[in-house]
């Protein structure tokens, strides 16, 4: 690589291809693809870490197919930094 390139950012297209590679056995519905392209802020990366969450929680709970409903209120990788730990004296 002699070139410094940005990545383009991904499309819900692309989010439904890399579901079929990464969550092999489960079904997405299109509702939680674009959940997970936003929380990834587009980036391929986090979707692909956004995507081994769904299938190890669709494992978890013998579900062959996901949508928002069954993701619920659990928290997607977004790629922010933790919040620094307070030590009381």
């Amino acid at each position: 690589m002699l070139d410094w390139v940005a990545a383009q950012p991904a499309d819900l297209r692309e989010v439904g291809i890399l579901a079929g590679i990464r969550c092999k056995g489960t079904d997405l519905d299109e509702d939680l693809q674009k959940l997970i392209l936003t929380a990834s802020n587009a980036s391929v990366r986090r979707i692909c870490v956004n995507l081994d969450r769904v299938r190890e929680h669709a494992r978890t709970r013998g579900l062959s197919r996901m949508a928002a409903a069954d993701w619920g209120k659990s928290d997607f990788f977004t790629g922010a930094a933790p919040a620094p730990r307070r030590i009381s004296a």
